[in-house]
């Protein structure tokens, strides 16, 4: 084989395999972008204090975007009866993507006082999270 014939197998051989190179690699791209949207399952596990069971009429737990507190993606409320004291523990699941976030946790007691607490959190996968008693 020449030298002149070696440069042109060379040249053949790279325009045919960049190409097949660079798509590889902008597939992988674009599936590890792909992945990331996904929603994943977040189960939050709130720890209720003995002194707001007793007069709970209420709990309200939403999640809002980490930058724009506005938009509110996911909210549940929890209505107890009176005469029936709530669970120790609130368990909810929700779906979200991988990201930032503010999980809001809003007691109401039977006399129209309100507990507030707020927790940033950051998805990445499956995850529970367990806040501690009120």
């Amino acid at each position: 084989m020449n030298q002149a014939s070696a440069r042109g197998w060379r040249i053949h051989l790279l325009r045919r395999t960049l190409p097949l190179v660079l798509l590889a690699a902008a597939v992988a791209l674009a599936g590890i972008q792909l992945l990331s949207m996904i929603p994943h399952d977040v189960t939050a596990q709130i720890e209720i204090s003995p002194r707001h069971i007793a007069k709970l009429e209420t709990a309200q737990i939403f999640v809002t975007d980490g930058s724009d507190e506005n938009l509110v993606l996911s909210t549940v409320q929890f209505r107890f009866d009176t005469g029936h004291r709530p669970a120790k523990r609130l368990d909810h699941t929700f779906s979200l993507t991988n990201g930032d976030y503010i999980l809001n946790l809003r007691l109401t007691r039977e006399d129209g006082t309100q507990v507030d607490l707020r927790r940033r959190i950051t998805v990445s996968g499956k995850m529970s999270l367990v806040l501690p008693a009120l």
